[in-house]
């Protein structure tokens, strides 16, 4: 992993730390299990084949979701639906359950649960500022200051909840000491490596919000919304707004 170089000092004693966000997925049991365990298998009566159930409760839940699914306003889409008993394997329901689908946003559910599994419920990102020299004794920075980014999901601008911000970063170096910077912000990605844009992403996926490419230091999920409005009258500019949220 890079590091910052060598002859910097942190000015922060308690670097910005924000949570791994993973409450619904160990709601039941309060903590994560680091042992590894092979899953329990089904029992001997598991059915070989996709064959439905009969049981009157198991066809009544098929009916449910068969009018749930029926009567929504996505009634003309492809569902592909796959309900299976963890007690003895036998199978509830199937829509075009033995189907492929296009893996769509589902996916996420399998990529935190690979995040929970090898860094942890307790995981904290750390977001940093460094400095070539502390401070002197009139709280002056001769130099710049560097934000390093380690791949802090939710950092943010101004403040937000209770959400990391810049604004809390600016109130933690006052507390250090700092009242001017001589030099430049400077922020940092170099954290992470590798490929900007995901396998398989569309095209026009990347006009989107939730399109912008990773980073080890993203602010305000690293997108800006703007408001083009027209002009009063032929021939004049039109209007750009940048909108930003100040609570």
């Amino acid at each position: 992993m890079p590091k910052p170089k060598a002859n910097r000092y942190t000015l922060l004693s308690v670097a910005l730390t924000t949570c791994f966000l993973a409450a619904l997925l160990i709601a039941q049991t309060g903590s994560v299990s680091r042992e590894k365990t092979k899953p329990s298998a089904l029992p001997a009566s598991t059915p070989a084949t996709t064959e439905i159930s009969k049981v009157p409760a198991d066809t009544a839940l098929a009916r449910e979701i068969d009018k749930t699914i029926d009567e929504s306003d996505l009634a003309q889409a492809r569902w592909g639906v796959f309900v299976m008993s963890m007690s003895d394997g036998r199978v509830l329901y199937s829509r075009s359950g033995d189907k492929l689908f296009t893996p769509a946003s589902n996916m996420k559910i399998y990529t935190t649960a690979v995040a929970l599994e090898l860094l942890g419920a307790d995981y904290r990102w750390r977001t940093s500022v460094y400095a070539e020299k502390q401070p002197d004794a009139n709280g002056v920075v001769d130099g710049d200051l560097t934000l390093y980014g380690r791949g802090a999901p939710d950092l943010v601008s101004t403040r937000k909840g209770g959400a990391p911000s810049l604004a809390e970063f600016a109130d933690q170096l006052y507390q250090a000491g700092v009242r001017r910077v001589r030099g430049n912000v400077v922020g940092d990605e170099s954290y992470f490596r590798g490929e900007l844009y995901g396998l398989g992403w569309q095209w026009n996926d990347l006009q989107w919000y939730f399109g912008a490419e990773p980073s080890a230091l993203s602010v305000d999920e690293n997108s800006v919304e703007l408001t083009i409005s027209p002009a009063n009258k032929t021939g004049s500019a039109a209007t750009l707004t940048l909108n930003r949220q100040t609570t």
